[in-house]
C-alpha cells in the first residue's frame, strides 16, 4: 500500500490489475524509432526506450549487489499521462499554474517580504526586536482577553505557524506535496491579514510605545517569512534562498530539524533579533 500514493491511485492500479491485461509491446517499428537497441533476430523492431531505461536504472546503482545503498531512498514522481504504466496523478494545467504563481508567490509571499522590509517601514534595515509587553505570552489564546496590543486573530496566527513545520513534514513524508503547499499558503495569507490589520505604516515612530509595537509587528512578520522560506526550500530552492538571504538567515541556520518559530514569544532568545538584513536583490518572484 505504501508503494503507490495517494491511496485513490493505489486502488485504481489494483483495479486495473484485477482486469484481463493485454500484452504490452516492448518494441516499436524501426521506421518509427530508428535509434536505440535493435531487437535480436528482428531488424524491423527497436527495443522501446523505457524497457531499456529500467535496466539502466538498476545497473547504474549496482544491482543486485550494492543497489541497497541507493534504492531505498529513491522516490519516483511521474506525470498523469503515464499513470497506467507508472501509477501517480495530479491536476495540472498551464492556466492554473500561472494563477497560483502570481497569487501565492508573486503577490502574497513576495509582496509581504517587500512590504515588511521596505526602507519606509524598516529604515534601519534590521530584524526588529520583539516586545513581550505588546505581545504577551498566554497559555491558551482561545477566549483570553489580551493584555497587550495583540488580538485574538494574532494569537491564532502564531499558533498556526508554530504547528506548520510538523504539519508540512508529515505531508512531505506522505508525498502529499500539494497539501503541504496549501497549508503554507494558508499561513501566508494569515500573515498578510495580520500585517494589513495593524497597518504598521500608520504608527508614529516618535512615540516609544508605538515604536515597540511597530517593531513587534515586523518581528512577527519576518519570523513567519523565515519559516515559510525554510519549508519551501525543497520546492522552490532558488526563491527560498533569495527570501532567506534577504532575512539574513545563514546557510547553516536553514536546517529543518532545528526549526523554531518566534522563540521570543516563549521567553527564549532569538538569534536574528537586531541582525542587519541581507541585501535587497529586487523582486522575489516575477509575475507570469
Amino acid at each position: 500500500p505504501r508503494t503507490i500514493c495517494p491511496d485513490p491511485f493505489y486502488q485504481l492500479v489494483l483495479h486495473w490489475l484485477e482486469q484481463d491485461l493485454p500484452d504490452l509491446s516492448v518494441s516499436r517499428e524501426r521506421s518509427r524509432l530508428p535509434w536505440g537497441i535493435p531487437v535480436p533476430g528482428d531488424s524491423t523492431q527497436t527495443i522501446y526506450v523505457w524497457v531499456d531505461a529500467l535496466v539502466n536504472y538498476l545497473s547504474v546503482v549496482g544491482y543486485p549487489e550494492t543497489h541497497g545503498d541507493w534504492w531505498p531512498a529513491a522516490q519516483h514522481v511521474v506525470g498523469k499521462d503515464i499513470l497506467k504504466f507508472h501509477a501517480r496523478d495530479c491536476d495540472y494545467y498551464d492556466e492554473k499554474v500561472v494563477k497560483l504563481v502570481n497569487s501565492e508567490l508573486a503577490d502574497a509571499l513576495g509582496g509581504l517580504l517587500n512590504r515588511s522590509t521596505a526602507p519606509s517601514i524598516n529604515p534601519s534595515n534590521t530584524y526588529p526586536c520583539f516586545s513581550e509587553s505588546c505581545f504577551p505570552h498566554v497559555l491558551d489564546y482561545r477566549g483570553t482577553e489580551a493584555t497587550g496590543r495583540a488580538s485574538a486573530e494574532d494569537y491564532e496566527l502564531v499558533a498556526s505557524v508554530a504547528s506548520l513545520p510538523l504539519q508540512v513534514a508529515g505531508y512531505f513524508e506522505g508525498f502529499q506535496i500539494y497539501k503541504a503547499l496549501e497549508s503554507i499558503a494558508l499561513c501566508v495569507r494569515q500573515t498578510n491579514s495580520f500585517f494589513q490589520r495593524h497597518r504598521p505604516w500608520k504608527l508614529d515612530r516618535r512615540d516609544p510605545a508605538e515604536q515597540l509595537w511597530l517593531d513587534t509587528i515586523l518581528h512577527v512578520t519576518l519570523e513567519c517569512l523565515r519559516v515559510y522560506g525554510m519549508l519551501l526550500q525543497p520546492v522552490i530552492p532558488h526563491t527560498a534562498d533569495k527570501l532567506l538571504s534577504r532575512l539574513a538567515v545563514e546557510p547553516a541556520e536553514r536546517g529543518l530539524p532545528g526549526l523554531t518559530f518566534l522563540p521570543r514569544y516563549s521567553g527564549r532568545p532569538c538569534p536574528f533579533e537586531g541582525r542587519q538584513l541581507g541585501p535587497d536583490t529586487g523582486v522575489l518572484f516575477h509575475r507570469l
